[in-house]
């Protein structure tokens, strides 16, 4: 017994260096919940000890001791050895919780280069009870148009202001001028991106007013050079209407203030309705219409959004029109005025 307590005694000032690391250790043991998790291994070790105690009781002096020992230690080291596996099924299932929350961490999936793919799944897995056909059809409406995966900039502070008025009465032509300030937002400021505008014109306007004079453009209190662009185009109504367009890079910045005003006119009689959306995200919008005629009400209808707040009626309003929307508004959503002629 004496060489056995000596070589654990060596062992012990090898493991731990001396008493003072031994004490460490033990209080490490008994803080907290460290001795629950360490009952199982201390059980089996007495248990085993009380086992090879046995072996050195004489059989002929002490046979009872002897066998005592024996089963006691038995007994202790099969349970240590149950309460060890079952330990170690619950600290599995920890581990498990663990790497499943390390697997679907932001910081891991941006390391992913299938997260297209793995969306895909989980499309199909919330649609497979109720809808399966149409899983792979919103899958890509969702990807396509309503996850940022394909863009590199938004909008905020979004304020359009309109002021509407005759051209021509007795040809029911009116005029629109048009006030926009907003704020872009790159995705970094190392990216180029692409702040466009296009104004779609259908054939039910007069040719010679078909076209959009813009009369500042401003960018940071800085004028762009840019280029308006006309092209054709076969409208809803078969005959050939006119996209008039611009293309302006930017970068090098984290936001950008954009401010411009132009001015278009249309036929009410013909075309009494405008839609105003965007091919980007937009956070906040406020649209202002008013009109300086009185045979012209302007109408204000949202298209796919949520209802927009009326402020027309906040004391010393302007504005026959006055919505704002703080949430966020997708691509392909925006609103409607309806140009209705007074009698």
């Amino acid at each position: 017994m004496s060489y056995v307590a000596l070589a654990v005694y060596e062992w012990f000032q090898l493991r731990f260096g001396g008493g003072r690391d031994l004490l460490k250790f033990v209080r490490k043991i008994f803080i907290n919940d460290g001795f629950v998790k360490a009952l199982p291994w201390i059980t089996l070790a007495i248990g085993l000890i009380l086992f090879f105690a046995s072996y050195f009781v004489d059989q002929e002096i002490s046979p009872r001791l002897k066998d005592a020992l024996k089963s006691l230690g038995q007994v202790i080291v099969t349970s240590g050895v149950v309460s060890a596996i079952l330990n170690s099924f619950k600290y599995m299932g920890i581990f498990r919780d663990v790497v499943h929350e390390v697997i679907f961490s932001i910081d891991h999936l941006k390391t992913r280069n299938d997260l297209s793919e793995l969306w895909k799944r989980i499309t199909f897995a919330i649609c497979e009870e109720k809808f399966p056909d149409l899983s792979d059809l919103l899958h890509k409406n969702v990807i396509g148009n309503y996850l940022p995966a394909k863009k590199n900039f938004y909008y905020t502070d979004y304020l359009r202001e309109v002021t509407i008025s005759f051209h021509d009465k007795e040809r029911d032509i009116v005029s629109l001028y048009e006030e926009v300030d907003l704020k872009l937002h790159p995705a970094d400021n190392v990216t180029e991106v692409k702040y466009t505008y296009q104004c779609f014109i259908d054939s039910r306007t007069p040719p010679e007013l078909a076209c959009v004079d813009i009369h500042s453009l401003w960018i940071d209190d800085i004028e762009p050079n840019y280029e308006m662009k006309t092209r054709n185009y076969v409208d809803e109504f078969g005959g050939q209407g006119t996209i008039q367009s611009y293309e302006i890079s930017l970068s090098g910045k984290d936001v950008y203030r954009i401010r411009r005003s132009s001015t278009r006119r249309l036929c009410i009689s013909k075309d009494p309705v405008n839609e105003y959306s965007s091919e980007e995200f937009i956070h906040g919008c406020t649209a202002k219409f008013r009109s300086t005629d009185s045979g012209i009400l302007p109408i204000f209808q949202s298209v796919g959004t949520e209802d927009f707040d009326d402020k027309a009626m906040a004391p010393n309003g302007t504005w026959q029109v006055h919505r704002e929307f703080g949430g966020l508004m997708f691509p392909r959503q925006g609103y409607l005025l309806f140009i209705q002629r007074q009698i």
